[in-house]
């Protein structure tokens, strides 16, 4: 993700990584949200001009972001790679 906003008044907007309280848990790869009340917040990245925030994407890594409160824009590009590792 890079972000883009104007000015570092929404720095508390970033994208935050997290933990499953339960150890055992895995994403099942379907892209669905899941409830905040499930995880610990690890770490958040300040949503700041020019900042690049990158994560690997696995059924172990979880990120999102907090509401945004109404009329708060985030801009950012997202790029997003894939990789197939079954592929010959």
């Amino acid at each position: 993700m890079f972000y883009l906003p104007a000015d570092d008044s929404a720095a508390h907007l970033g994208t935050s990584l997290y933990r499953p309280t339960d150890r055992n848990f895995r994403c099942d790869g379907t892209g669905r949200h899941y409830d905040f009340e499930q995880f610990e917040r690890v770490q958040t990245k300040a949503f700041k001009p020019n900042t690049l925030f990158a994560f690997p994407k696995s059924s172990r890594c979880f990120h999102g972001v907090e509401p945004v409160p109404e009329r708060q824009m985030r801009d950012l590009l997202l790029l997003d790679f894939r990789h197939d590792l079954g592929a010959p």
